[in-house]
Order: structure tokens, then sequence, then C-alpha cells
């Protein structure tokens, strides 16, 4: 979920984690826990140099709930390779992470989803702008290298629509409580990993997706005594 990283993992709840199916747990309270209050909405930010996240500006309240509880967009970053797997694969070719973080304290919550490359998809704009100034960073002298580390020395904000680079959930996901996979590797992330895919252009995430060739790849974590909820019923996994 963030920058590279060489540190050693340890803990009990680290993410990612390979979800079986089979094994999750279907629970009717979960109906209607999520409610994500900005998908139509701009926001504004940056890509930042180092780690090619879309950096939000403060205080633009984008919000979601989550059983009960509040949380704040902060960033968005796109994975070349998939973290998460589903029954031992990765579902798709490329996933997306969305932070939140609590209003009242420093836990999060991280929404998942999956991107498929068709030739039939439509056109994203946002993500193809994002894309673009990935690319271009550092080539306008706008960031400058400290101990190895690029800085924004002038962020150049512009403007995303969500529903462009999110679209809308599917009805079903499952959730798990895990961590960040980059340092700190802290183990206070409430994690939604949706169920569906969604299709985009190669065009659209071309320079993204070169920018994020040397990225940490998280390798799937023990799941210890973890146990992964799902929202929604089928005929197979467990119900709690």
């Amino acid at each position: 979920m963030a920058e590279k990283s060489s540190s050693i993992v340890v803990g009990t709840q680290q993410s990612p984690i390979d979800i079986r199916h089979a094994d999750t747990l279907f629970v009717p309270e979960l109906a209607g826990s999520l409610d994500i209050k900005y998908l139509s909405a701009t926001a504004v930010g940056y890509v930042d140099p180092s780690s090619h996240n879309f950096l939000l500006r403060d205080n633009q309240h984008l919000m979601l709930s989550f059983r009960g509880i509040s949380y704040e967009l902060k960033k968005i970053h796109f994975h070349k390779v998939c973290e998460h797997t589903i029954n031992g694969k990765a579902p798709t070719h490329h996933e997306m992470h969305l932070v939140h973080q609590r209003t009242d304290s420093t836990d999060y919550c991280a929404i998942a989803v999956f991107f498929d490359v068709s030739r039939t998809a439509k056109h994203r704009p946002s993500l193809y702008r994002w894309s673009q100034t990935a690319g271009g960073i550092g080539a306008d002298k706008k960031t400058r290298v400290v101990k190895g580390v690029a800085e924004c020395v002038e962020p150049e904000w512009f403007e995303i629509e969500l529903a462009d680079i999110l679209p809308s959930l599917s009805s079903e996901w499952y959730h798990y409580q895990g961590s960040l996979t980059t340092h700190p590797f802290s183990e206070d992330v409430a994690w939604i990993i949706d169920r569906s895919a969604t299709t985009v252009k190669q065009l659209d995430i071309d320079e993204l997706a070169k920018a994020e060739q040397d990225r940490r790849v998280g390798s799937p974590m023990p799941l210890n005594r973890r146990f992964v909820l799902r929202n929604t019923g089928a005929k197979t996994g467990r119900k709690k």
C-alpha cells in the first residue's frame, strides 16, 4: 500500500492476504455498513514524485462511513501487479488502493479495487491525466531529491473525477483487518476488497504502469487467527 521498502515485516495481522472464498464468513450485519459519500465528487491533489500516489489536498472532507465509523480519503495509489489474491490467483491485471484515515484516530480504512485492461473499455480522462502526470514527473524541475527520495518543490495541483477513478463498487465485497503493506507495516487497517473488476484502456494507464514497475509488491501473508468476512451470501463459504 505505498512506497518501496526493504523493512522486515513483523506482526500477526499483515497484508496483503490470499482470500479463500470457501473459508470466508457471511455476516448479514455487514449489509448497508459501507457508505461512500464521494463517488460523484471531484478531488484536488497532486502526484507525489516518490510514490506516484495521488495525494489529496487537506480539508476536502471526502468521506466514507464503515460500520458506523467515519474516514476521510487521503490518497490513492496504483499497483501494476495485484497484491491481494483470491483463491490463490491474482484476480486481474492491476489493483488500486484508496486509503482513508479515521477522523478521530490514526487508524485507516483501505478499499482495494481491481482493473482489467480491455480494448472495449471506455476512456477514463482522470485516470489518463494521473498517468501522464506520473510519467512526466521531474521533467519540469518541480522536484528535488533529498537523501535519495524525490520531493515536490511546487506541487502540480489538478482535479480528478472520482467516478472516473473509482467506478461504483459492486454490491459484493470482502472485509478483513490487516496492515499497511510498506513501512511501518502498522496493523491498523480495515480492508475492503471489491469482488468485481472494472475495465480500463491500456492508453489510460501506460505511464502510471511504467512508473510503478519498481514498486514493492507485497506477498500474501499468513492469515493466522483472522477471519475474512463478506457482505453477501453465496452457495459456498460459511455463515456466521
